[in-house]
Formats: structure tokens, sequence, C-alpha cells
């Protein structure tokens, strides 16, 4: 063996002698706890049977929880770990993790899971994941403090779109502590078919600076299925070609095909991403969006001392089935859309109403350090028609902003959001050190399968469960000060509750919104239109509908229309859809009937200030419909009932008599900021903006169920001269309906 050999081999031992060491320290500490867990188990070290593993009548772990053993996202926390190489922070307090190759990410992702995102751009990859493409920066280089003196990212994502299931094969590759480095996707211990992005749930969280670009190559792998993602909260202006509506802003992304999303970062805050092509959001296609500012920029920031990316609370629901299982809906098993669960950043665990098993799968944990204060951002990625209740055992909540708008701080001690809202609080852990629970109960119609979910708070060298009793659904966490109340007092101040329109912004508010009378005036009343059988199933005739819970077959009506996609995107060809598809309450087809369906378009001239008044004609109790407004946050001016005694139920003809009389609740003194909002029901909602932004913007009912029977129309802002360029081989689509050939 000569010299070169001899050098060579003893670089191999010392390699493999570190490699050993480092691993082993993950490991032995991982080998460790695999035996505390198989000791829990009662000694059994089977891990071929994944699903029947995670099922646990009793619930033997005493902790209560499958993997409580392991610290899950959050486990390690900023203060505490100061020496550690891995983690840095800012002076702004935001905590990253920057783990050696093959290391550990929060929430158990591993960072060679930058490695296959790269697969068949063209870039190719060096040793680190990084793409060999100079300027470009990884989703770990990205997810950093953000600084003054530092020039934007552009962040390169790579999704991965694909049909998985729960519970699956690559969960016994690493049982106990199963996590998305292994690929496999627990949910609440359910096994069940779903949609992933990159094999994770959710999908993976996009945390960037403000100005950042933003490029995100989708591909769909989804065998007979295409797919369109929203940036939910981003305004995309001058990018309005990426807002990821199917039909109107793009052609939906066909079986096989890759689309490269191409956008500035531009408006901070809490955001996130879903699908927004048919029922795909609620099969799994969804995941967090986080937009963070310098501290010279943020409002807030001498309010908390850490903004961890772990501390991002997505909450979703759950099926036990996929969402097409409910659509249009079912008369005798399981009728309705209600979901047997929710999730908390994927993850929960379930009682079976059946046998009274219960899943031993891990619950999320949120670690703090005593004495610190923690900005924690919440996301309700909800589907269906239930309000999410959150609230969190012994510690107020402080809240800063909603969707993404920076709000005056108010205490409060529970929130309650419906799909689409996001909220942004601080917590100060200034309790003992313990765990403590967190809770989000289902409310409305998630009432009837007692959905609810627990995660935990914990100070760090607590316990991973508290020692306190379990909240469950009927006898949950007490409720305090809650922010939205669902009963939508609103226009006096009480001690008990804050509606969304008295949260002040933080920010000062376009004077043009404040004055009196707005340019543009729309009311628009929503409900339902109830087919009777022989309506609906007759001959050649193929209308739409949905069952609902109470066997109803339904339609949902903006201003008496159902909403259709145009075939093609009106954005980049306008020219290829027939004039007579739009439509809108003044301009109704002359063949529309009470089940009107046609394209619903509103135009208004570019910065006209718009006043929108929603109006709840369903007036179904325990059901308030949250609107979403693509392109744009709105200012709440007034949220309410009708103050006449005498008014039952309130229709578009009263609102307009309120709004005559001056009787039509308005507040501007700093009305807040927000991109989604409830209407109470039997209720309206008044909200203004300045249409700055041109382009086609949907604004949509954002309950699932309601929004693919038509509870939608679109805000057409300026003329297509006002848009910028449409991008070089964009997508084209729409009808193939050549004369037909008779010889």
């Amino acid at each position: 063996m000569d010299f070169t050999q001899r050098c060579l081999f003893v670089l191999a031992l010392v390699f493999l002698v570190l490699s050993v060491d480092v691993g082993g320290g993950a490991g032995g500490a991982g080998g460790r706890r695999n035996s505390r867990l198989k000791k829990r188990k009662g000694g059994s070290d089977d891990q071929t049977s994944a699903a029947a593993s995670w099922w646990n009548q009793d619930d033997s772990f005493p902790s209560g929880i499958g993997g409580s053993a392991i610290p899950s996202a959050g486990g390690t926390t900023g203060p505490s770990s100061s020496g550690n190489s891995d983690f840095f922070s800012s002076s702004h307090g935001v905590l990253q993790t920057h783990p050696p190759l093959g290391g550990d990410l929060p929430g158990g992702r591993s960072s060679s899971f930058l490695k296959p995102l790269y697969a068949n751009t063209g870039f190719g990859l060096n040793f680190n994941g990084k793409p060999n493409v100079a300027g470009l920066s990884s989703p770990d280089e990205c997810a950093r403090a953000c600084r003054d003196d530092e020039p934007p990212k552009v962040c390169y994502f790579r999704f991965n779109l694909e049909f998985y299931t729960t519970l699956g094969a690559a969960c016994q590759l690493c049982l106990p502590n199963a996590t998305n480095a292994c690929q496999c996707v627990l949910g609440d211990g359910f096994e069940k078919s779903i949609l992933t992005i990159n094999r994770q749930l959710p999908g993976p969280s996009i945390q960037v600076c403000q100005g950042d670009r933003i490029v995100v190559d989708v591909d769909n792998q989804m065998q007979g299925m295409e797919v369109t993602l929203h940036w939910h909260g981003l305004w995309q202006q001058g990018t309005q070609y990426y807002d990821g509506v199917p039909y109107v802003t793009q052609c939906p992304i066909s079986e096989g095909s890759t689309f490269r999303y191409q956008f500035i970062a531009g408006n901070p805050g809490t955001h996130f991403y879903h699908a927004h092509t048919g029922l795909q959001k609620l099969d799994g296609l969804y995941g967090s969006f986080i937009v963070r500012q310098t501290p010279s920029e943020e409002v807030h920031a001498h309010l908390y001392d850490y903004d961890l990316t772990t501390h991002v609370m997505l909450a979703s629901d759950w099926m036990h089935e996929v969402a097409q299982e409910r659509f249009p809906g079912r008369l005798q098993r399981i009728p309705g859309q209600e979901p047997e669960n929710i999730l908390i950043n994927g993850k929960g665990q379930y009682m079976d109403p059946n046998t009274g098993y219960m899943t031993n799968t891990p619950l999320e944990i949120f670690t703090v350090t005593p004495g610190r204060r923690y900005r924690f951002r919440f996301i309700n990625s909800f589907c269906t028609v239930c309000p999410a209740q959150l609230t969190i055992q012994g510690h107020p909540l402080l809240v800063i902003a909603s969707d993404g708008e920076p709000v005056h701080p108010v205490v409060v001690n529970t929130i309650i959001s419906f799909t689409g809202e996001r909220y942004d609080f601080v917590i100060t852990a200034d309790q003992n050190v313990d765990a403590y629970w967190i809770q989000i109960r289902g409310l409305g119609e998630c009432g009837n399968t007692r959905a609810q979910q627990l995660a935990v708070l914990r100070y760090a060298r607590a316990p991973y469960e508290p020692l306190s009793p379990r909240p469950t659904y009927d006898y949950g966490l007490a409720q305090g000060v809650v922010l939205n109340p669902l009963d939508a007092i609103c226009n006096v101040e009480r001690p008990d509750a804050i509606c969304v329109s008295q949260l002040k912004n933080a920010r000062p508010v376009d004077e043009g919104i404040l004055q009196e009378h707005p340019d543009v005036k729309i009311f628009l009343p929503f409900r339902f239109l109830l087919y009777q059988p022989e309506q609906l199933f007759q001959p050649h005739l193929y209308n739409r509908f949905l069952v609902a819970p109470n066997g109803d077959h339904v339609i949902s009506l903006v201003d008496g229309i159902s909403f259709v996609f145009p075939p093609s995107p009106p954005l980049s060809q306008i020219e290829d859809i027939p004039p007579e598809m739009f439509c809108n309450g003044d301009n109704r087809p002359p063949d529309c009937g009470e089940n009107c369906m046609c394209t619903h378009k509103i135009d208004v001239p570019l910065n006209a200030i718009v006043e929108v008044v929603l109006v709840d004609e369903v007036q179904q109790p325990n059901l308030s419909h949250p609107f979403h407004l693509h392109g744009y946050a709105f200012n709440v001016v007034g949220i309410g009932r009708s103050p006449d005694q005498q008014i039952k139920k309130i229709s578009l003809k009263h609102a307009l008599d309120l709004d005559r009389r001056g009787l039509l609740h308005r507040q501007f003194n700093l009305p807040p900021g927000k991109d989604t909002i409830a209407v109470p029901n039997n209720g309206y909602v008044v909200l203004r903006f300045r249409a700055n932004n041109p382009g086609y913007w949907l604004f949509h009912c954002h309950f699932l169920f309601h929004t693919v029977i038509g509870m939608d129309f679109l805000i057409h802002a300026g003329t297509h001269a006002d848009l910028p360029p449409i991008p070089p081989n964009f997508q084209r689509c729409g009808d193939h309906l050549p004369p037909i050939l008779f010889h």
C-alpha cells in the first residue's frame, strides 16, 4: 500500500468514526428512546403491522402520546439551546434550524428532504442539496432571520403531488419515531388514502422574508387529476397569472406536467397555500406560507422575543375517506359533509366512537422557555362548515395580527376562526414549568361528531404531556374572553368578547376607505336554492347539486347567480370566452331561471373605493359563511344583524332599507384589514377596499362544498390594458368544437 493509499485509508477510517459518533448521538438517543417505548408497549418490538400498532384501547403509554418520549416540533427551544451550533437567533429572535447533513429538522423532517425536490428540473444538485444554479437558495436557506442589510433571495421549491396513504409501508422504516424523514404520514392513526406534497402532511412550510422571489415548480403526478395551487393571502401584484385559480388566472396543471409559479413575497404575514381545484385541499394539499419582515419594519417586534419557524399552528379538518366520497353527498351512509376529526400540523389522535379505541399517534408539541415571549401563527385550513375554537390552558393570547394584517394588541383567552382565517398571537411563558393543553374544538356541525384535537404547550425540561386531565369536547378548557363570537353582537363593547370589526388597524388606513360615500357600492345576498327531486332528475338535464346533511338537494347563489367557471382563463384568453358567458345581478342572461348559472363578474374601475355588503339569506342557525377575496386585503367596516326586532330574517330588501335609513352599522375608527371574513348567520358584513390591483379576482365562500356549487363571483378591477404581459409560453386551454364532418 503506497503512501497515497495509506492516507486515503486513514481518512476513510476517520470519516467512519466521525459518522458513527455523529449518527450515534442521534441514533444512540433514538435507541434509548426506542427501548423506553418498547418497554411501555409491554416489551413488544414488532413493527411490521403499522396500522394496528397505532391503536391502543387503554392508552397504555404513561404520557398518553404514542411518541411522547420523542420531542416533536418545537421539542428543542431557542434560549435553552443557545450553545448548539445548529441554531441561531437574530436580534429579533427568529430562531431557525440549520442542521448538519442528515440531521433532523424540527417537526421530524430531515435536511435530506431537499435532495429529491430538485429532480427533473435540469438544475442538478450539489452535495448539500442546493440547486446548481447561481443565485438560487434552498428552502432551508430562505427560512432565516430577516435583516435590513440583506438583499432578497430567490427561493426555490419543488413540489411533487401524488396519491399516498397514511400508515403506509414507509412507516415501518422508522417506527416508533415516525416522521416525514422516512416519508411516513400518520395523521390521526386512521388508515386512508390521501394526497400529499413531497409525501408530507401538511405540505412543506414555505418561510421567507418580505421581498424574496418565490419559485415553486409543481409536478403533478396525481393520475387522472388536474390541479392548481393558490397562495392564500398573497396579493400577487404584478404576478396576477400565478394566483392559482383554475380557468380564471391559469389553466389547471394536467397529470404528468410541471407548472412553475414565480412571484414576489410582497405582503408580509401569516399565509398558507392550498389546492384550488375540486376537493383536493380536504385530502391533504395545503401548507403554511410565512412571510417575515425585518425588525425595523415589523410594527409589533417589541412585543415578543422569539418568532420560531416551528411555532406555526396549522389546523385542518380530517375525514376518514376521500372527500369525493361526500360529494354530491349520500342519503343513508354517513350523510352530509362533517369531518371525523381535526389535525394540528398534520398530527392528532382519534377515538373510535363505536369501540372506544384511541389511537396513540403523536400529538403536536410546541416548546417554550420560561420567561420568554413567543409569537405563534395560527392558520385555519378547514374545508367544512365548522368554526374552530382555539384555547391554550393557563395562557392568555395577545392577538397582534389577523390575515397577515397587524392590529392593535388585544388580550383574549379563546379565538374562534373560520376556514381561511389566520391569527397571530403572543404567549408569555410565565407559568410554572410544566406542560399545558392546547385544545381546538370544531363548532357548529362538528358538534355532531365531537370533533376536536389536542396539542401540548411544553416548557423546556417539563413532561411531554400535562398531568392535568385531558380536555374533552363537552368538558373543555374555559373560554374566557372570546375573539370573534358567533352571536355577532358587535355594535357595543362587552367584557366577554371582541368582534373582528372591533379590532383596530395597526397601520394607517387609506383615507379613501374612510370617506362617507364609496365610489362603488355593491350589495350581494347569498343563499341556497332548494331543488325538488322531480326538478333535478329529468332526462337530458344534468344540473349540479349538493346533498345537505338533512337530505336537501341544493346549489349556491350569490345575487341570484350560481357561478360556473369559463372554459379558458379570462386573464390570459379573454378573446376565447363568449361574452354572453359573463353575467351579474344587473345583466343576467335572458334564459336564466331561478338556478341561473353563468360566470358572475362584477367590473370595478381601477383605483376605485369599493364597498361590498354581504347579506346572509341562508339564515341557517350555527352557520356563518366565511368569504375570501383574492388579490387584496379589505377593511372590515361593519358586522352585525338587523337592529329591527320585528325582522326575524334579513334580506337584500331589508339591508337596502337599513342602509337608506343609516342603520347599517359602520365604524371608521381604524377598521382592521383582512382578506377572509365570516358573515354571521342572518346577518351582514360591510367591507371596503381600493381596487388598485388590476385583474380577475375570485371572491368566494371558503367552505369547500359551497364553492364547488357556485358560491363565488369575480371582481374584475381595471381593464386588460392595466395588466402585466402574459408570461412567455403560458398554458392555454378551452373548448374544442370544430365543425362536424359529414363526409
